[in-house]
């Protein structure tokens, strides 16, 4: 085997071990749904846990970073809200996350940071960036306002001009007790409790490679509210990377591909499309619908149509980093390296911390035969994941 195609293998065994793994929250979250619980260590070492929360009217959570722009910002501005309320009203938590492994330095910056902002709500460090990927942040800072049950009223993905208003204004009105106006609160549909329960299990299955029960689960909260958004997608995206790692088996030319192998990629491709269509149909404007739509139709080749729905995507929420990123990797493939890259760094800007994002463009790279700039995003993706020894999941479940 020639030596230049080492990324291209690296490129198959990812896809075969981690695609399965990582299964995005707040994409899949949405008002109505609870928020997942969680325990981090403050800055001195105290353990801090989202259910400390619950004596206070509302909850807010904020991801944040020092090299996020907008993070002092919305920091800034949930601290007076929480110096107005205090605590008994509004309990705050800030979960940094600077980067996945801390240095004495890094954590001496956050201090510094933290003092001179004046926040005195809770700031905890997120380790690992465990509960950053249980979320499945896509910009930072994100902030997510609870009720004093947990359930999702609000989110705001970085700090629009367009939305914080509002946003801040959910967030008085919780922490006030007081009825909520249709304005005030994110517009979502209100999944059925015992469906959404299918969901988080079938998440906590994909999460660790256990594949086919988490398919079962996905048909069960589907069948369970068929207007359930989430589990559509999740499903889809399942059967898609499916399709794709037999896509990649047969490229490698092996013994054991046969039609089989080509009839059930052709069978997963075409469940995803009923799985999106119908997304697409309950939430034509929802930006992870009209990306998981592309991907599919990227499978199937068709790669124009996959580009009109990115742009829609990225036109509908700029700052949903994953069309961002997928976007860049289809404007490189297509020749267009100066926007491909520009674009990707525009994602870079609010979650440089997307393993995901690195490999579409190291792809995207290899398709083009730029084989340095593969290796180099090949090999972010190595030490994002593979130092978390995340690279390999429990079991792959097929």
């Amino acid at each position: 085997m020639r030596a230049k195609k080492w990324p291209l293998i690296f490129a198959i065994l990812l896809g075969v071990f981690f695609r399965t793994g990582m299964v995005s929250a707040l994409e899949g979250l949405q008002v109505g749904m609870k928020a997942p619980i969680f325990k981090l260590k403050d800055l001195s070492g105290k353990e801090f846990a989202l259910a400390d929360l619950r004596d206070a009217q509302a909850a807010v959570v904020i991801f944040w970073a020092n090299w996020s722009d907008h993070s002092a910002a919305v920091l800034e501005r949930v601290e007076r809200l929480y110096r107005k309320y205090k605590k008994e009203k509004l309990g705050v938590l800030a979960v940094n996350v600077e980067k996945q492994q801390l240095t004495p330095e890094d954590l001496a910056e956050i201090k510094k940071s933290v003092a001179r902002l004046g926040i005195t709500f809770p700031v905890l460090l997120d380790g690992g960036l465990k509960i950053f990927r249980e979320y499945g942040v896509v910009a930072v800072p994100s902030t997510v306002v609870l009720d004093k049950e947990g359930v999702i009223r609000g989110e705001m993905a970085a700090f629009p001009l367009a939305v914080r208003e509002d946003f801040f204004d959910l967030m008085e009105a919780l922490a006030e007790g007081r009825e909520i106006r249709k304005q005030e609160e994110k517009s979502g549909y209100q999944p059925a409790p015992r469906a959404v329960r299918y969901y988080n299990l079938a998440r906590a299955m994909a999460s660790r490679g256990i594949i086919d029960e988490a398919d079962e689960n996905l048909k069960k909260s589907i069948s369970t509210d068929a207007n359930f958004v989430p589990p559509l997608l999740l499903l889809a995206k399942l059967y898609r990377e499916r399709a794709e790692t037999e896509e990649a088996i047969e490229y490698q030319g092996s013994a054991i591909v046969t039609a089989t192998f080509k009839a059930d990629k052709e069978h997963l491709l075409k469940e995803a499309t009923a799985l999106v269509e119908k997304a697409l149909k309950l939430e034509p404007q929802s930006a992870p619908a009209l990306m998981e739509t592309a991907l599919v139709l990227l499978s199937q080749g068709k790669k124009a149509a996959a580009k009109e729905k990115l742009l829609e995507a990225v036109k509908r929420e700029p700052t949903y980093t994953p069309a961002q990123f997928s976007l860049a990797a289809v404007l490189v493939q297509e020749g267009k390296v100066n926007e491909g890259e520009e674009e990707f760094q525009k994602a870079l800007r609010l979650n440089p911390l997307d393993h995901q994002g690195y490999y579409a463009i190291a792809q995207a790279y290899e398709q083009r035969g730029m084989q340095k700039k593969a290796v180099e995003a090949y090999k972010k993706v190595y030490e994002m994941l593979y130092r978390e020894r995340e690279i390999f999941p429990n079991s792959y479940g097929r």
